[in-house]
């Protein structure tokens, strides 16, 4: 019987705990959900009827809790303390904005291959392609950095300027860019967009001299006194053709400034390349001084790093295995 009775006592302490873990466990307090303002300016309104005001403007990467949810809105509470309701779609959640500053960390230390500007209003993705997450939209003339190109695949069905399609499995590859651009209200913000709904913007002197190619890279490679001025020296990277390339660049050209003409002439000048971004440059330190570029391209014989050197107007390719010049192409 006193065996009995301890195994009865026993079950009830076990079931007891049981239940008290039970309990414990529901009312412990759940971890409010965090979220971050996806947009350049949102207005968080006092209710969802008709009749509301404004009770303040939040800007892109401020942190807010979430509170309630009623359709598409959400119920907000800032760290000011203001209670208020947001559109969802204008929310990240926080694991998309840990992802997109993790983005915009990496594209912070990246060097810049060219400049270029939004033609409209722009969307940018946290990855490649149309059916990616989309983290922000850039005005249209906003001034941009080019840090990287990818390919991704879209229906050719799907691109508005396709105007027939021979099959409903057809695709194509288009080319997307990470970019990063500044502007007052969310500071700096990097993503990928696509790119053809961007303009690029090389340096005026030597823009009418792409005739036949697109520039998608340039750097100064020194600058070199001509009277009272120094004239910018540039490498130049560019590409034939549209979209879909596997190269992020085909040909390079410098240019150099005429002291007797009084132009820009091609000193140098590669093409049937198949290089890749990013192109390092090691400007020269001294006015007319050397300078160094690099990049990896592929050849027959695989990828390789491809080192080059302008000594005046000069440019020689640095062969890194055998340390010996490659004879290269000399002035156009």
């Amino acid at each position: 019987m006193k065996s009995r009775n301890f195994k009865i006592g026993v079950a009830i302490f076990v079931l007891a705990a049981g239940a008290g873990l039970f309990v414990a466990l529901h009312n412990k307090p759940v971890e409010p959900e965090e979220a971050y303002i996806g947009e350049r300016n949102v207005l968080l309104r006092s209710r969802l009827s008709q009749v509301r005001e404004t009770l303040a403007t939040l800007h892109f990467g401020e942190r807010v809790v979430i509170v309630d949810r009623k359709n598409d809105q959400v119920q907000v509470r800032t760290d000011a303390g203001l209670l208020g309701w947001v559109e969802q779609r204008h929310l990240m959640d926080a694991t998309l904005w840990r992802h997109a500053a993790e983005l915009r960390v990496r594209a912070h230390t990246m060097p810049p291959q060219a400049q270029a500007h939004t033609r409209v209003p722009t969307n940018v993705r946290l990855e490649p392609g149309r059916s990616t997450i989309r983290i922000f939209q850039f005005p249209s003339a906003l001034h941009l950095e080019i840090l990287e190109r990818k390919l991704a695949d879209v229906k050719a069905s799907d691109d508005a300027r396709s105007s027939e399609s021979s099959g409903a499995g057809d695709w194509k590859r288009e080319d997307w860019v990470l970019v990063r651009g500044t502007t007052e209200d969310t500071g700096e913000v990097a993503g990928w967009v696509l790119r053809r709904f961007i303009d690029y913007d090389p340096p005026q002197a030597i823009a009418d001299y792409a005739s036949g190619f697109h520039f998608v890279a340039w750097f100064e490679l020194n600058r070199v006194s001509d009277g009272e001025k120094l004239r910018p020296q540039y490498l130049t990277a560019g590409t034939q053709g549209g979209d879909g390339h596997p190269c992020d660049f085909t040909l390079l050209r410098v240019y150099t400034w005429g002291l007797q003409r009084r132009r820009y002439e091609t000193a140098f000048l590669e093409s049937n390349l198949c290089g890749h971004f990013p192109i390092h440059v090691e400007p020269a330190t001294a006015t007319g001084g050397d300078a160094k570029f690099s990049f990896v391209a592929e050849s027959k014989q695989g990828s390789g790093q491809r080192v080059y050197a302008m000594h005046q107007t000069s440019v020689h390719r640095i062969d890194l295995e055998k340390r010996r010049r490659v004879p290269a192409r000399g002035p156009k």
